[in-house]
């Protein structure tokens, strides 16, 4: 069975949400263990263990994956804007120290701020799209780490994803 078909059953069934099409389209033939040790795109690999309901350590990813996609938009922006570069990497070293707690906290106060009034939440949206594109080529580059990532934690899918795909 393929994985594009396990994920379209799941959502069938009312077990996860509907996965982008982009992530479908990759799925293609392949079977879950071939995605899973060939996913380029970590974040569609994080989105399956959050459905499957996998605990993911916010330490782990803050230090993983977060840190490493700063680290690749402050690489690209060094020349361009070179104290948003700064700053990114700032922030990428204070996540990949950070503990539960700290990175928690982090979270917490991203999303009070974001949360403070229709202007936060604007320039909130703006910053993650404007970091997003800033990123450009080296957003690849941040997605394959991710993935290594997930594969490093996760060498095989845990039981949980295979339960959720397989269904009762």
């Amino acid at each position: 069975m393929t994985v594009r078909s396990q994920l379209l059953g799941a959502h069938a069934a009312g077990r996860i949400v509907r996965p982008c099409q982009e992530a479908l389209d990759w799925a293609g033939d392949r079977d879950l263990p071939t995605a899973w040790d060939k996913n380029p795109r970590g974040e569609w690999s994080l989105w399956v263990l959050q459905q499957a309901g996998v605990k993911i350590p916010l330490e782990w990813v803050a230090r993983e994956v977060v840190a490493p996609a700063f680290d690749c938009a402050a690489t690209d922006l060094r020349v361009t804007l070179p104290g948003h570069a700064t700053s990114l990497s700032t922030h990428a070293n204070a996540l990949r120290g950070a503990t539960a707690e700290t990175a928690r906290s982090l979270l917490t106060a991203a999303g009070a701020a974001r949360d403070d009034g229709a202007a936060a939440r604007v320039a909130w949206v703006a910053w993650v799209a404007w970091v997003a594109r800033a990123a450009g080529a080296a957003g690849s580059a941040a997605q394959r780490r991710c993935a290594d990532a997930v594969r490093a934690r996760w060498p095989v899918p845990p039981p949980e994803v295979v339960a959720m795909l397989e269904g009762p």
